[in-house]
């Protein structure tokens, strides 16, 4: 429904049919994060264990192997393009401009340095997901959680299965290692919205689906049974016991109107495991972010 704009800190976009509806139809406002003034309804929302794969690789292709593990490469060249375009809002002539982007860049470098020395692959795909996880997922859910919202859920997808799992980049990682570049993360990541795919395995070709390891299946009927629950009851909450072998989570919202008063999101984990609760997931990045972005627009 939306078209993603990577800005920080608050606008994530226009929905599509912004300029084909007539003024007085408002069932979508303008941006995505004004949705709950609008529309006072229950909202779930998650990210996946590597809400950045996706980006990488798409990233990746304009750049050589050689240069995505060369770090001052990373630093002069990869980070400065891609922060300039999350920070296409951000104001000042084109001087400024570039200052500004390097000296962000070089903060980023500062923080990561350790993870870059021991994985350059790792860190830049958990920089591009801190990046979404600490702008759009978060300001939109604390968007939610503001406008007298009943509830917000959040949760954490986890589950790959390295043989066969659906994916969208699955074509374009394949590509890269053709062109020589390969990672642990290319068999094991989690990308983003991969949770979606698997709700919609039984749709896929019979041949396809039959490849899919009975975990992968179970997978899928867990998350079609959380989404059929909050389409249905407008709670992520199951009731019907025909798993009996999957711990099944109790759902709380991270908040609830004007209540929430926590920074901190609850995220609960969605894999073939029993479901953990993470509080304050990957925090020090996120307290990280958090510091740019009251240096920046504060």
């Amino acid at each position: 429904i939306l078209t993603t704009q990577f800005v920080l800190p608050t606008v994530l976009g226009p929905v599509i049919d912004k300029y084909s509806r007539p003024p007085s139809y408002q069932f979508l406002p303008d941006y995505p994060e004004k949705l709950p003034i609008v529309n006072r309804v229950p909202v779930i929302a998650g990210i996946t264990k590597d809400e950045g794969l996706t980006a990488f690789v798409f990233l990746s292709q304009e750049f050589s192997v050689k240069e995505l593990n060369n770090l001052e490469y990373i630093q002069k060249v990869i980070l400065p393009k891609y922060l300039n375009l999350i920070m296409r809002s951000r104001g000042g002539d084109s001087l400024y401009r570039a200052k500004f982007i390097q000296s962000l860049s070089s903060q980023v470098m500062a923080f990561y340095m350790q993870d870059f020395l021991q994985d350059p692959v790792s860190t830049l795909v958990g920089i591009l997901g801190d990046i979404w996880i600490n702008t759009c997922h978060r300001k939109t859910m604390e968007s939610f959680c503001f406008n007298d919202v009943p509830a917000a859920y959040a949760y954490l997808f986890t589950h790959h299965d390295p043989v066969i799992s659906p994916s969208e980049i699955g074509a374009k990682i394949e590509e890269l290692r053709e062109a020589g570049m390969d990672h642990p993360i290319f068999d094991y990541g989690v990308a983003h919205t991969e949770e979606i795919l698997y709700m919609l395995l039984d749709n896929t070709p019979e041949g396809i689906r039959k490849l899919h390891l009975t975990r992968n299946r179970v997978m899928s009927e867990i998350l079609s049974k959380i989404w059929t629950s909050f389409a249905n009851d407008m709670s992520p909450e199951v009731t019907t016991l025909e798993l009996p072998y999957v711990s099944w989570p109790q759902w709380n919202p991270v908040c609830r109107g004007h209540n929430y008063t926590d920074p901190d999101f609850s995220l609960y984990e969605i894999s073939l495991n029993n479901h953990r609760l993470f509080k304050n997931y990957r925090v020090t990045e996120t307290q990280f972010w958090w510091k740019i972005h009251q240096d920046t627009f504060s």
